[in-house]
């Protein structure tokens, strides 16, 4: 979660998905926020709380989220329990 970045949706914006916050956890220093992207898959992404409170996002609204270059993991849905703790 910590490699992903979430903003609001603008025009004119490259290598984003769009998607919809359904949650969010203050955490101290980081807020944990849930995203439910078009495809009905569920993203966690860690945004700074000063981050968080320029973004002014509700649950409910639409955001736009990406992953950072070069830290991108993929990991097939049939091999997915090697992922789990």
């Amino acid at each position: 979660p910590e490699h992903v970045t979430v903003t609001r949706p603008a025009d004119g914006m490259d290598r984003v998905v769009l998607g919809k916050l359904v949650g969010r956890a203050f955490l101290g220093q980081t807020v944990r926020v849930t995203i439910t992207t078009v495809a009905g898959v569920s993203i966690l992404a860690d945004v700074a709380s000063e981050e968080w409170l320029r973004l002014e996002a509700r649950v409910g609204d639409e955001v736009a989220w990406h992953i950072d270059a070069g830290r991108i993991q993929v990991f097939p849905a049939d091999e997915a329990w090697l992922t789990r703790t």
